[in-house]
């Protein structure tokens, strides 16, 4: 959903509250609520002549505008405990009452708007009138024309139509390595505003960036001062370079898109059937996400880690050893290596992100609905469900937000759950973002030929 929906939505929720509350009031007002004289002359229904009488002369003394001088509200009630009786004792009125709700016969409903005085000042018409003209004839149709152009730049997931365009001809080749998608995700359209346009203190800090960066990063394809400084400060956040504040930044804008940039990358290549790729795409968000690249080692994400405390973990035999952040989870906390000279603060900083990184099972079914002997046979429609479970949280636990200290936003776990046949055919391919501890996923599709394997 884009911003702008997202604006009509809330403004239409508050003005549809605020029609039913205007209604509601219309609806209990005395002017137009049902007339009920017996509820004006304050007696019950089955009441006599007599009673009805007693009940209109002493509301009419305790009314009478001679007794209430100066009391608009009192005079109105006074002629409505008259309309009352009138109702109950005249013909003509009740029976207009019975038909149409009112002794004096069928009402139409005037309705008038309450103005300023101001506005009826004849001393301020041109002003009204000047007033008039800039809003309806300039402000309005100009933030129409405005809303339309912009989102008429936007197609899915709320990614630029030039974006869309952009990750065509740079994934077109079938596979893309790994190694090249800092550039293409730096060089999307959403970004030139960030560029620099001629600016020459700008071109020189790309310039420097380059030669900081020039041994952690392939040499770039594309030269335009746009996608270079894309691909520079993506590198600079990979390779968990300092940088200057502002350019802090534009790095900070880059990864707050990339979430539906990432989704975008993946469609292209759902479409293209570039299975190999979009693995890749996959395992790309996960670097940004924790701000590491190719050659580091997964342990970098645990606080307080350096190249240091993987070395110490990392080297040497036995089963306390560790490699990769899976098996320094699964080693027992009082032999976890690399925590030496940490203070207690710190170990428990570690032993806390073991706790949060997924430990997911996954189990895949196959079935017929509603089939009794649970045979799937050619062409029949198929459920495929899907069921992972988290082994590091409790029982109706859920998940939290992602463990990423160097990403500038909050991120929560989603999954991809892919199917694909053994020509790497993609036959589904959907991103699963559910926080519980266990849960279900399931699609459908139509069972293959027998030959196919998936």
């Amino acid at each position: 959903m884009t911003r702008g929906f997202i604006i009509n939505l809330v403004l239409t929720f508050f003005a549809t509250l605020l029609l039913i509350y205007i209604i509601y009031n219309v609806s209990q007002s005395s002017e137009i609520a049902s007339f009920d004289p017996f509820s004006i002359l304050g007696i019950d229904h089955n009441a006599d002549k007599t009673q009805i009488k007693k009940a209109y002369r002493a509301k009419s003394l305790r009314y009478h505008p001679d007794k209430n001088p100066d009391n608009p509200s009192a005079e109105a009630m006074f002629m409505m405990i008259a309309k009352a009786y009138e109702a109950l004792t005249d013909e003509e009125s009740k029976a207009n009452w019975e038909k149409y709700g009112n002794p004096d016969g069928k009402q139409s409903l005037e309705v008038s708007i309450g103005l300023p005085t101001f506005l009826l000042d004849s001393a301020n018409r041109q002003y009204v009138l000047i007033f008039y003209v800039v809003v309806m004839v300039i402000l309005i149709p100009a933030s129409v024309w405005t809303y339309h152009q912009n989102s008429s730049k936007y197609g899915e997931l709320g990614v630029l139509y030039k974006t869309w365009s952009w990750l065509h001809s740079s994934m077109n080749s079938g596979q893309v390595a790994l190694k090249f998608f800092p550039e293409i995700l730096g060089g999307c359209a959403e970004f030139r505003d960030l560029m620099p346009q001629g600016d020459s203190k700008g071109v020189n800090e790309i310039k420097d960036l380059m030669k900081k960066l020039k041994g952690e990063m392939m040499k770039p394809r594309f030269q335009h001062l746009g996608v270079l400084k894309g691909n520079l400060l993506l590198h600079a956040h990979l390779c968990r370079e300092s940088l200057p504040d502002h350019l802090q930044k534009d790095l900070d804008f880059i990864l707050n898109a990339s979430p539906r940039l990432v989704d975008a990358m993946i469609e292209v290549n759902k479409q293209q059937q570039n299975l190999d790729t979009i693995v890749k795409i996959i395992e790309f968000n996960q670097y940004l996400t924790q701000g590491m690249w190719i050659k580091d080692s997964t342990l970098l994400q645990l606080p307080h880690f350096t190249d240091e405390e993987v070395k110490h973990s990392s080297q040497g035999k036995g089963a306390n050893v560790a490699k990769t952040l899976n098996k320094y989870r699964e080693i027992k906390d009082e032999d976890k290596k690399g925590m030496a000279n940490f203070t207690e603060q710190q170990r428990k900083d570690v032993l806390t992100t073991c706790e949060l990184i997924p430990n997911v099972t996954a189990t895949v079914s196959a079935f017929v609905d509603d089939d009794v002997d649970q045979k799937i046979y050619e062409s029949d429609l198929i459920t495929i469900k899907v069921t992972l479970d988290r082994a590091n949280l409790p029982e109706g636990g859920k998940a939290g937000p992602v463990h990423a200290p160097l990403f500038p936003t909050q991120k929560r776990e989603a999954w991809w759950i892919i199917l694909a046949t053994s020509q790497d055919k993609i036959v589904f391919c959907e991103k699963v973002a559910n926080p519980d501890k266990t849960f279900d996923h399931e699609f459908k599709l139509g069972a293959p030929p027998l030959e196919s394997t998936l």
